[in-house]
């Protein structure tokens, strides 16, 4: 049996970083309680944002692999293990991409992420 394709990761992205949540999903993005979502049209990541009625986020808009890297260090700073890509308004569905799958897809053979 061969090994699923992980989902590969293209740029530009929006990725938002929920600080505070004041109405949360009933079903949260890619069943990950501490998520991160990112979102390949900027149209989506509104609709997402404005689905949660209220709260705080940080959002990146992300342009280079680079800039990509330095998100991943962040996420794994703070135990984050996975990115959850283009869930719905209400936070169903969406594809988890794991951080070491994105370190993989960029090419990178050696990293630090401390």
């Amino acid at each position: 049996m061969s090994e699923a394709t992980p989902p590969k990761l293209t740029l530009p992205l929006w990725v938002i970083f929920p600080r505070r949540v004041e109405s949360p999903p009933a079903p949260e993005p890619c069943d990950e309680p501490s998520h991160v979502v990112a979102f390949s049209e900027s149209d989506k990541a509104m609709n997402y944002m404005n689905s949660r009625q209220s709260g705080a986020w940080k959002l990146d808009h992300v342009l280079t692999e680079p800039q990509l890297l330095l998100i991943v260090r962040d996420l794994h700073h703070h135990q984050i293990g996975a990115i959850c890509l283009n869930p719905e308004p209400d936070g169903s569905g969406g594809t988890k991409v794991w951080l070491t799958d994105i370190i993989k897809s960029i090419g990178v053979k050696k990293v630090s992420l401390d």
